[in-house]
């Protein structure tokens, strides 16, 4: 979004119209204002000034553009140009003021008939009007500008916050998963201390005619009797380090 369009407009209705049609053109602004508004119907450029900055901003950033179409203002090139800015912005509001049809572009724009009222010498802004430009005033004055929310620091967030920095939440996961491959050297003598107490609990081997090996005449259990256990437990522990670095990656490159 743009500046002019996010700040604040100076002018409530920027009015688009042919010079020559002035006169009944101050009839609408005396009604528009009547209701408050602020309105931009100045076609003077000052000295020193272009188009672009003094009209051009004003019509960039009006809530509402009333093009007043009559029998000149349908062959204005400046006007037709300034109609179809507005209209690429939405907020264009066609009106009438002679028995005219818009010109080519605007046909399906609904323009509102204003020559009966001005030949009754104007007077209280027409109800249907007034509603039309409230609703776009309402409409396109009220969206707030988009903002992006601010990342909060290390710092700022306290030992009080729910929420968890990207970096202290890789460290966690990563002090968690090198703990567990430390203790996993360390697990590997209490397995074979198991392994001696499995030797000694399970008196049946796991192939026939492996107990009497050692030909003492005594029912011996072979070591590998224990071992697919020691292995399952060592496979767990594997699996666990590399569930827990897996997870601390994606949460470091999810932060990222």
């Amino acid at each position: 979004m743009s500046d002019i369009a996010s700040a604040k407009p100076e002018y409530d209705i920027f009015i688009s119209y042919a010079r020559e049609d002035e006169p009944r053109v101050n009839v609408l602004v005396a009604a528009l204002e009547s209701e408050g508004w602020k309105v931009f119907w100045d076609r003077l450029i000052p000295p020193g000034t272009t188009w672009e900055d003094f009209i051009g901003v004003h019509l960039d950033s009006a809530p509402v553009v009333i093009t007043v179409w009559s029998t000149v203002s349908i062959k204005s090139r400046f006007v037709k140009a300034e109609a179809n800015r507005a209209l690429r912005r939405d907020v264009l509001t066609p009106v009438s003021i002679d028995s005219v049809d818009p010109p080519f572009g605007f046909e399906e724009i609904n323009s509102l008939q204003l020559a009966d009222w001005l030949a009754a010498g104007g007077g209280p802004l027409p109800k249907l009007l007034r509603k039309g430009i409230e609703r776009k005033l309402h409409r396109n004055t009220s969206i707030p500008a988009p903002s992006v929310p601010a990342v909060a620091s290390d710092s700022a967030l306290g030992e009080a916050s729910p929420c968890i920095s990207p970096t202290k939440l890789e460290a966690t996961w990563r002090n968690a998963a090198e703990g567990i491959l430390s203790n996993e050297a360390g697990s590997n003598s209490q397995t074979r201390d198991h392994a001696d107490v499995a030797e000694a609990a399970l008196p049946i081997p796991t192939r026939p005619g492996d107990e009497n090996k050692h030909g003492d005449g005594e029912t011996h259990t072979p070591p590998y009797a224990s071992r697919p256990r020691a292995m399952g437990q060592r496979a767990a522990i594997a699996g666990t380090a590399f569930l827990a670095v897996a997870m601390a990656a994606a949460a470091f490159y999810f932060y990222e």
